[in-house]
């Protein structure tokens, strides 16, 4: 096996007074750490995406969500009666998957605001005091997140957008306005934090304020909400989490009559993660492209040193190396090459992403792409999976030109020497 490396070594180097890499091991090299880079950025983006927007969704409308089923889809005007310890048990149920899981209630109702002659509509979103201010915490560019436990209903959060629209800075006073169709009722509001997301849709038009606020213009009840919010951190539990919470309410309904509807963030925003598995389809073509144009980089990489060696190859069988042996010598020249490349591709492709992740130099249009950057993540079973792939695919690609080492006859090789 010693002297198989050896000869692999002589074959890589070329033969001056300071040994260097031939070119086409240089070359070869570049194809595949190119092509590595390319599949892990491209990995990476689809992980980066997928995580952020769907974090985004389940952090403005929750994981699972649950109202009253006389609602329309994704409206929330008829209130969902609250019975005692509902919450704490959907809790329990929630964190026995996720101890991370927050539950928490809402009550959502539009509304008008109006400062000097600007005026445009906004989803007031009332919540309580368990609602999930981590998310809010992560974009929050100005003031503080109000802790909606105090005597006054009026603290708000407001996104950055609406207040370059009004004008409106943190400690500001606004009036809201809200319609039951027949009168208006009007509420004072203080802007307590900005927020912004990039999630264009949210950004626009929502206001998160305090749950007794929404239950004063609603008529709302002290026991009545909009519904129930479920955040999770492990976006893998929501089908186990939705299945318990349903059997626990399946078995409320038949106990007590009560009434319920549950939705995913899934459900709510399908066109939106059907996108995003578009995406991942598209990247695992690129994988495939990327491994065929590895393995032909390698092939054609092989074959050329082949050809430039091939009178040593026919010396080497003449003194008695089998071509099983011979073969072996350009398998561990392939393994110096493709673990060059895999060692760069896999070192750039970080490299990159640490850079993006850092300091967001690639910006987006929010209002297409749900975020004002382009979004990675390193997830290292992907890394580990599409090193792996490639790896194994591509040195089984290059047993093919491999063989042409047992067409060459050193008898028609050497005549002429």
């Amino acid at each position: 096996m010693s002297l198989e490396r050896d000869i692999a070594r002589k074959f890589l180097y070329s033969e001056t007074a300071k040994p260097r890499l031939r070119p086409v091991v240089k070359v070869s090299t570049i194809g595949i750490a190119l092509g590595i880079l390319l599949i892990l950025i491209s990995f990476f983006i689809i992980d980066g995406f997928k995580q952020e927007i769907r974090s985004k969704i389940d952090g403005f409308i929750g994981s699972v969500k649950i109202s009253n089923p006389d609602n329309t889809f994704n409206r929330y005007t008829v209130p969902l009666d609250l019975p005692e310890g509902l919450t704490d048990s959907l809790t329990a149920i929630a964190r026995s998957r996720d101890p991370k899981a927050a539950v928490y209630t809402f009550a959502d109702e539009m509304g008008l605001i109006k400062v000097d002659s600007t005026f445009r509509a906004v989803a007031f979103h009332g919540v309580d005091s368990l609602f999930n201010a981590d998310f809010f915490a992560k974009y929050m560019v100005e003031g503080e997140i109000p802790r909606f436990t105090g005597e006054s209903d009026e603290e708000v959060l407001m996104s950055t957008t609406l207040a370059k629209l009004f004008d409106l800075k943190v400690g500001d006073r606004c009036l809201s306005y809200f319609t039951d169709g027949e009168s208006f009722k009007v509420r004072r509001l203080i802007v307590s934090g900005l927020f912004y997301t990039g999630f264009e849709e949210y950004d626009q038009a929502l206001l998160v304020g305090d749950i007794r606020l929404v239950r004063s213009v609603a008529g709302f009840d002290d026991d009545q909400v909009g519904g129930i919010q479920i955040h999770l951190t492990d976006h893998n539990q929501v089908g186990q989490v939705f299945d318990h919470c349903f059997d626990y309410l399946a078995e409320r309904n038949g106990r007590y009559e009560e009434r319920y509807t549950m939705f995913t963030s899934e459900e709510l925003y399908s066109g939106i993660f059907s996108w995003l598995g578009l995406l991942d389809a598209n990247v695992y073509m690129i994988l495939v492209l990327m491994i065929v144009v590895a393995g032909i980089t390698m092939i054609t990489g092989i074959i050329v040193l082949v050809l430039e060696k091939v009178r040593a190859i026919a010396l080497l069988k003449t003194l008695g190396q089998s071509d099983k042996s011979l073969r072996r010598v350009f398998l561990h020249i392939s393994a110096f090459v493709l673990g060059r490349g895999v060692l760069w591709g896999n070192a750039l492709a970080l490299l990159l992403a640490g850079i993006q992740m850092t300091w967001k130099p690639l910006k987006l249009d929010p209002s297409q792409y749900y975020t004002a950057y382009v979004p990675m993540e390193i997830r290292w079973e992907t890394l580990l999976f599409t090193n792996l792939i490639i790896v194994i695919s591509v040195l089984l690609l290059v047993l093919i030109p491999t063989r042409v080492i047992g067409k060459i006859h050193p008898a028609q090789v050497l005549r002429f020497e």
